[in-house]
């Protein structure tokens, strides 16, 4: 049987769940994630340029 938990007991567990180390690593994977999306998005776009205008630096 499972004990229904107290409002503080909650409070408490999430707080553990939400631990600063927790989300200064989940922000970090978000930023990471974030930056690897940009560098693409513009390879992308450069390499578009390229075969539409033939800008071809090689």
């Amino acid at each position: 049987m499972i004990r229904k938990q107290s409002p503080r007991q909650k409070i408490r567990n999430r707080a553990r769940y939400w631990d600063s180390d927790y989300l200064a690593g989940f922000i970090k994977g978000l930023k990471i994630r974030q930056e690897y999306e940009y560098q693409r998005g513009m390879r992308d776009l450069y390499k578009k340029v390229v075969k539409k205008h033939g800008l071809d630096d090689n």
